[in-house]
């Protein structure tokens, strides 16, 4: 009885049910490609730390001076991690001889160059030697392990410079070129390149001998000062790891620390791991939960309608309440479980991929093999995942409770249109703004006082309670303002115009739900955009005296374009919104069918009702568009004024700042139109004309 109710009542709202298990099915997909990214970032620093002294159990960082310390350092010359010159590299092969992992890395800094000069790298990443010498096996990606006078380059450094196995460079001083430290360094073999790309993997620029290594340090002036008999002494810094129990290292235990890389626990949120492209996805897909949970709101009083009825029927057919509720809690489980598990397998293809591109464009550059899917990513997927059904189950059940029966029972007064709540006056809207605001600019005055501390407090308070009523205002003035412009549209006497206005009594809150969607998305594209522009518009404030006060006022102008990369992810998120907003308006449309039978009836052609449906779907997006554009500019406008320094006296920056980020407002919205000429398209080629009779089948 439970199965066979399950699969009538998701027969009775298969439409409702596609669109939110592919909406939920986006949002754990993106949900789940970050944390995996976040953990296949997390394998890929083990994976690079392993073959460090990071492997071992204890880690720590030495000293030691070439002649003696200087005065200044004489009390801290017996201090545990200062040692004599050649005291390391004994400790080393004591605890080796007795059977103990340990290693030193010496890391230095100097300039490669061709053997012509004509090309050269700075080693920012450092060249790199170990005591004893690297398993090369797991080093080199070619050529052999290097000797004195010889170097390992990494694969990225040789190709800046030109070079391969055989080849020969020189090596310089950082910080001075013209200083020669040896000429004929034959490179012995490539390492791992160093990226930084959508996943970051972390290679020396070189492999150098211990013996050379301190070397070249030694004829260097950097750490050089002078000893207490005035001769120059220098200090050499070394990291050095080591297994536990080894005897010979006991003497640094004092100041070592444990590695954390020998936990299995991979750190999903830590902000090392958790950055670059996984944050935008993170984000993108609280974007699209979000989004979920207004469409679902919203698709949900459009399906109210049909779920009253199938409950009534099947009461009628004999069917107990708490049978009703079973198949209900079970569609919820289905529809979850089928979301957790094909977002949980795009998100892993999506990563694959990733990695696959990584990995051609950067020949052997040190990845996983596969991306990372620990037991915390199905966790937090399968929990989130749920959470989320849960709730998109709920909603409808609570529409069609909270209808009264004569709406429920009535054809001509739709469910999605009935009064089931009061909402706020738009009057009380107004005037809880302007209070905000008032807090705001009273915050401003006393600060310009000189009081700055309850000035401060006072604007913060003040903008973030406008921050939260902006919210609740872009929802109301979305709910006035869509149907008025669809009034407006119909003045023109156009037959697609007309209908399209008869249509926002049963779907204009489904129509300020998707409006509403596209203004937050567009208020969050603006103020990132925007935040930019005013934080580069600060520092050239600061430095207007100095020479760099043109550049940065020509930085701050090039920042109120955005630059491809991010004008493609501005259009990323306006598209994910777009696709959120037409599943509103097309589940409404779908849900109010049988008025467009009437107006098939009354004579409405098929390329007018594909101008209404096109005109339906875009019209709540542009208005949804000025609307968020212009309330992501005002907030981060307000909130570039309240955080400055000088609040209230700083006005020349705010102003020009503000004036240039109008032009963000404008090319948000110009983006905007790609997916919002897309979404209607789409939405003009499936509508066609309803008869009557089909309106009645749908029902």
């Amino acid at each position: 009885m439970i199965v066979t109710l399950m699969r009538e009542q998701v027969r009775a709202q298969r439409s409702a049910l596609v669109w939110t298990g592919a909406l939920l099915t986006l949002s754990l997909a993106i949900a789940s490609a970050a944390f995996i990214a976040a953990a296949t970032q997390w394998r890929t620093d083990e994976i690079v730390a392993d073959r460090s002294f990071l492997a071992e159990d204890y880690a720590t960082s030495v000293s030691w001076w070439s002649q003696g310390a200087p005065p200044m350092e004489e009390e801290r010359d017996d201090e545990p991690g200062t040692l004599a010159p050649g005291e390391l590299e004994s400790m080393v092969d004591a605890a080796l001889e007795d059977g103990y992992s340990a290693r030193a890395v010496h890391h230095t800094v100097l300039r490669i160059q061709s053997e012509d000069g004509s090309r050269a790298v700075d080693a920012d990443a450092g060249l790199s030697a170990q005591y004893p010498l690297h398993d090369w096996a797991t080093v080199l990606i070619a050529g052999e392990g290097p000797v004195d006078g010889e170097i390992v380059l990494s694969s990225s450094v040789a190709e800046d410079l030109d070079v391969g196995v055989g080849d020969v460079v020189a090596i310089t001083r950082y910080e001075d070129p013209t200083a020669v430290l040896a000429r004929q360094v034959r490179v012995s073999g490539l390492s791992a390149p160093s990226v930084d790309g959508p996943f970051w993997s972390w290679s020396a620029a070189g492999h150098l001998t211990w013996e050379d290594s301190l070397e070249y340090w030694s004829q260097t002036p950097a750490w050089t000062f002078e000893n207490g008999a005035g001769e120059p002494t220098q200090l050499t810094m070394v990291d050095v790891g080591w297994q536990d129990g080894a005897p010979s290292m006991e003497p640094l235990m004092d100041v070592a620390w444990s590695a954390a890389w020998q936990d299995d626990t991979v750190p999903l949120f830590d902000p090392f791991v958790m950055q670059g492209w996984g944050v935008g996805a993170l984000a993108a897909s609280a974007l699209v939960a979000l989004a979920l949970l207004g469409a679902t709101f919203a698709m949900g009083r459009s399906q109210a309608q049909v779920r009253v009825e199938w409950t009534a029927t099947a009461r009628v057919l004999g069917a107990r309440r708490s049978t009703i509720v079973v198949a209900s809690v079970l569609e919820t489980l289905v529809l979850g479980a089928v979301a957790v598990a094909l977002g949980l397998v795009i998100g892993w293809a999506v990563v694959l991929g990733v990695l696959a591109w990584e990995r051609a464009t950067e020949p052997g550059v040190t990845l996983p093999d596969a991306p990372a899917l620990p037991l915390a990513v199905l966790g937090i997927v399968a929990v989130l995942g749920m959470v989320l059904a849960a709730i998109c189950a709920v909603v409808p059940a609570f529409w069609s409770s909270r209808v009264s029966p004569a709406a429920a029972l009535k054809p001509v007064t739709p469910v999605s249109s009935a009064q089931v709540s009061r909402s706020m006056s738009a009057r009380w809207l107004v005037w809880i703004s302007a209070v905000t605001l008032a807090l705001v600019g009273a915050g401003l005055a006393l600060d310009a006082y000189r009081i700055p501390n309850a000035g401060r407090y006072l604007a913060v308070c003040g903008a973030v309670s406008f921050a939260v009523v902006l919210i609740a205002d872009i929802v109301e003035a979305n709910r006035r303002l869509v149907p008025r412009a669809a009034d407006a549209l119909a003045r023109s006497g156009r037959p697609w115009a007309l209908a399209l206005s008869s249509h926002a009594t049963s779907r204009g809150r489904s129509w300020a739900t998707a409006a509403s969607i596209m203004a937050f998305a567009a208020g969050a594209a603006t103020a990132g955009q925007s935040y930019g522009v005013f934080d580069t518009m600060a520092q050239w404030r600061e430095a207007a005296l100095d020479d760099a006060g043109d550049e940065l006022l020509a930085s701050a102008v090039e920042r109120s374009v955005p630059e491809a990369p991010a004008a493609l992810g501005i259009v990323m998120v306006l598209a994910l919104a777009c696709l959120v907003a037409s599943m509103v308006t097309a589940s409404a449309r779908r849900a109010s069918r049988a008025d467009d039978a009437v107006h098939a009836a009354l004579g409405l052609s098929g390329s007018d009702a594909r101008r209404a449906a096109a005109a339906e779907t875009a019209l709540p997006m542009v208005c949804g568009i000025v609307l968020g554009s212009t309330a992501g500019w005002a907030l981060v406008s307000l909130a570039h004024l309240v955080m400055t320094e000088q609040q209230g006296r700083d006005l020349a920056e705010w102003a020009a700042a503000t004036g240039l980020t109008v032009m963000s407002v404008a090319i948000v919205a110009v983006l905007a139109l790609v997916p919002i000429t897309a979404a209607s398209a789409v939405a003009a080629m499936t509508a066609r004309t309803v008869s009557p009779v089909e309106a009645a089948r749908v029902r």
